[in-house]
């Protein structure tokens, strides 16, 4: 699953299907199959709407996470 997914209530995504990046799943719908960066679906089988390409244009994407780093320091503490 891509970042900046939007899931609707009572969404159901099958084992296995991949979400792109941005994409919105509507209320309700049933995703059987892989979905494109920023495709909007809804039904049953969700099926695609329309896009939203403004997000992937514009980079509006947060960066990924920086990796975990116990301590800042060189003391023994947890802090």
């Amino acid at each position: 699953m891509g970042r900046q997914v939007w899931i609707g209530g009572a969404a159901i995504i099958q084992a296995g299907v991949i979400i792109g990046q941005g994409a919105v799943i509507g209320a309700g719908s049933v995703v059987t199959k892989d979905e494109d960066d920023g495709q909007i679906v809804v039904g049953n089988p969700a099926r695609p709407t329309g896009r939203k390409t403004w997000w992937l244009r514009q980079g509006l994407f947060p960066p990924p996470a920086p990796a975990y780093s116990p301590s800042r320091h060189s003391c023994a503490c947890i802090c």
